[in-house]
């Protein structure tokens, strides 16, 4: 989950940089301030979102696989003393 945080958090200051790196005038043509916070709340949501899930499911995919291969070589090791 914090890892989705800080993420979130990095792009949200990297949109703020480039926000502010824009001429004034387009906010007066391109966009209203409401649809841009929006537009940039709706996105990082679904970011954090996305990569809190991914990171979870990668530590129990890891996890997994150490048991499964702990299981193999036990029964590896019965089977060879046998």
């Amino acid at each position: 989950m914090h890892t989705g945080e800080r993420q979130a958090a990095k792009m949200r200051m990297a949109y703020l940089r480039s926000m502010l790196n824009q001429d004034i005038s387009l906010f007066d043509t391109e966009a209203s301030t409401g649809e841009v916070i929006s537009s940039i709340t709706n996105d990082i949501i679904v970011v954090q979102d996305a990569l809190s899930e991914k990171v979870i499911a990668i530590l129990l995919f890891s996890q997994m696989v150490a048991r499964k291969s702990l299981i193999y070589k036990i029964f590896y090791l019965y089977i060879k003393l046998i």
